[in-house]
């Protein structure tokens, strides 16, 4: 029987509301430092509250 593994991944895109499309699609697996980088080089910024 096998083992089951938990995977954590983000996913990620700018929504482009003009022509009404999804831009620039990202994914990663949770640790990975690189989420950072591309909401920056965005210039995007998080409207969520976490508590």
């Amino acid at each position: 029987m096998a083992g089951h593994k938990d995977e954590c991944f983000l996913f990620g895109a700018v929504v482009d509301n003009e022509f009404q499309m999804m831009r620039d699609p990202y994914e990663a697996m949770c640790n990975a430092d690189t989420s950072a980088q591309w909401a920056i080089g965005h210039e995007l910024k998080s409207l969520w509250v976490a508590y």
